[in-house]
């Protein structure tokens, strides 16, 4: 009887073990070899913590040779982690000689998602040689995005009655945010709170994107006036709003611009929950401040393109 020549099972095998170690090292040289053959390996874009909407994967030619038309695109990127943007608008600046060929310098956008993307592009036209006495220059083209967008933050305060005040610990989160974006919304409160005394409610504001907020921006505070009370809020430029379900909602227009705002305000609990405080059985009341700003927020780039002589 002739036995079959070698080992089918090990032979298969060894086989799969080259064919992955082939495929690790091709994995460790593709970064490397891939720009030899004209292939460009794809990035992942982002947006940072502290953005909103931004300008990105802008494609233009370096240089143009006159009386020619070319192309600039732009991709536009909504946070992930943001608020829905609206108004976005995009639009080219210090076009210098060149013109535009069709449409105007402003591309408008009514909305772009949380996450969202969206490609935008502009076709315009180098002017002849005569017009630079054809002499090669560089032209530094300006552009900007506007949009309006919003922060939030949750402020949790505990009231405590005087007799168990001792016995109460501090909430261990009093403030979060939970929105990314270009401005952060952050606050602060001496916790606990007893009864009949007034805490000061810290509310801090800070342009931490790489543009400039326009205009006033819009603080808004919600709460349920039926347990906080800010009764000097208009001292502070707030306008308050009640509603049937016991909501009240404090108003304000600030400005930012650049820099960042700090608010303080006297915040107490509501003189009908003094009954439950002196009940053993309700040692403490809790109730949160929700924060909203909205703003429209505009940030800049530049791109060159150089013209060349006839």
């Amino acid at each position: 009887m002739v036995k079959p020549f070698g080992n089918n099972k090990g032979a298969s095998a060894l086989s799969v073990v080259v064919v992955i170690g082939f495929i690790a090292v091709i994995a460790l040289l593709l970064p490397n070899i891939t720009p030899y053959f004209g292939i460009s390996p794809v990035k992942t874009l982002t947006v940072p913590p502290t953005e909103g909407v931004i300008a990105t994967g802008l494609s233009y030619p370096s240089s143009i040779t006159p009386q020619s038309t070319f192309g600039v695109s732009f991709l536009l990127l909504n946070n992930l982690n943001g608020k829905d943007a609206s108004n976005v608008n995009l639009c080219l600046d210090n076009l210098g000689l060149f013109t535009l060929t069709s449409g105007g310098r402003c591309v408008v956008v009514p909305s772009l998602f949380a996450g969202g993307s969206l490609s935008e592009s502009y076709s315009l036209q180098s002017p002849p040689a005569s017009a630079y006495g054809d002499i090669p220059y560089a032209q530094i083209v300006g552009y900007y995005i506007n949009f309006s967008y919003g922060s939030s933050s949750v402020q949790s305060l505990q009231f405590v009655s005087q007799g168990t005040s001792s016995g109460v610990p501090a909430p261990q989160a009093a403030s979060f945010d939970s929105s990314a974006g270009p401005v952060s919304v952050s606050s602060s409160a001496q916790q606990p709170i007893v009864y009949g005394q007034d805490a000061q409610l810290s509310v801090d504001i800070q342009n931490v994107g790489t543009g400039i907020v326009v205009g006033e921006m819009t603080i808004t505070l919600s709460m349920n006036s039926s347990i906080i009370n800010i009764s000097s809020a208009r001292n502070y430029g707030f306008t308050p709003v009640s509603y049937p379900n016991g909501t009240v909602v404090f108003t304000a227009q600030k400005y930012l611009g650049q820099s960042s705002l700090s608010i303080i305000l006297p915040v107490s609990l509501n003189p009908s929950e003094e009954s439950k405080l002196s009940d053993s059985g309700v040692p403490y009341v809790t109730s949160n401040i929700n924060m909203h700003i909205s703003y429209s927020y505009e940030e800049d780039g530049f791109f060159q393109v150089k013209l060349l002589s006839q």
